[in-house]
């Protein structure tokens, strides 16, 4: 298991384990805390991310979507590509553009039949992500955009991380501006901060 935040985490079942497993904790996590769970299940992180988002917001699913199966596809073309985990408001915008400067083109533009060119690029959907070339991805989202591309397409590259980061400390500090020799030169730095 990978805590992954305060609220969320990634847990590894050796063999798998479907729908009705996860309905089971879901239950179980409801029943004892009052709470009530979204489970996504995938192969990848990726995927389960999105197996969960899709399962908070769509109640008909009864908070569990599992993404392992051949219907993956059909949950990810109906995903808008900005909620994919990893894909931050700068990329979303370029994804959806097809790679336009502006949305404002001249009627020569138009003519030229470059705008319909570039809507064959755009990408809307997960699943348009998924399907992208990797040198495409690569090109144009690095390293990391394709690893998550591969992760769509059921490749884990982001491993459980079993093990919690050691916290990184954060320290309010004050400094003399010269050296202090008396208790109440001390003392009053203290009152004062």
């Amino acid at each position: 298991m990978e805590r992954y935040s305060i609220d969320e985490a990634f847990v590894h079942f050796e063999g798998g384990h479907g729908e009705e497993d996860a309905r089971e904790i879901r239950r179980t996590v409801e029943k004892w805390t009052g709470i009530p769970v979204s489970i996504g299940i995938g192969s990848t992180k990726v995927l389960a991310k999105v197996a969960a988002a899709i399962a908070k917001r769509r109640p008909e699913h009864g908070g569990v979507v599992d993404l392992s199966g051949p219907d993956a596809d059909r949950y990810l073309a109906e995903f808008d590509v900005r909620e994919v985990w990893g894909i931050g408001p700068r990329y979303a915008r370029f994804l959806k553009s097809g790679g336009e400067e502006s949305s404002e083109q001249p009627d020569l533009w138009e003519a030229s039949g470059l705008p319909a060119v570039l809507r064959k690029h755009r990408v809307e959907t997960a699943l348009e992500l998924k399907n992208r070339p990797d040198a495409w991805v690569r090109k144009h989202l690095t390293i990391r955009g394709l690893r998550l591309v591969w992760e769509l397409r059921g490749v884990s590259c982001l491993p459980l991380e079993l093990f919690e980061q050691p916290r990184k400390g954060l320290c309010c500090s004050r400094s003399f501006g010269r050296p202090v020799t008396t208790v109440e030169d001390l003392a009053e730095a203290v009152a004062v901060h």
